[in-house]
């Protein structure tokens, strides 16, 4: 029973870093993406769409906070 519990601990542990992790460096990369597209002459509408996809993001982020 132990060592059933320790697997399972360990593979919430992976999944929790791969999905929650995913999602962290996701918001990061896309935060850096905008910058850099605010600081240029990008077209608003792939801004519009940058910041439309950190926002679902960030919603993600809540919600697996609050899951926890």
């Amino acid at each position: 029973m132990a060592s059933s519990l320790k697997v399972l601990m360990r593979n919430l542990k992976d999944w929790s870093s791969k999905k929650i992790g995913h999602v962290l460096r996701h918001i990061e990369r896309l935060r850096s993406d905008l910058a850099g597209l605010q600081q240029g002459s990008a077209d608003q509408q792939i801004i519009r769409q940058k910041m439309y996809e950190l926002a679902e993001l960030l919603y993600r982020e809540e919600i697996l906070c609050l899951q926890r």
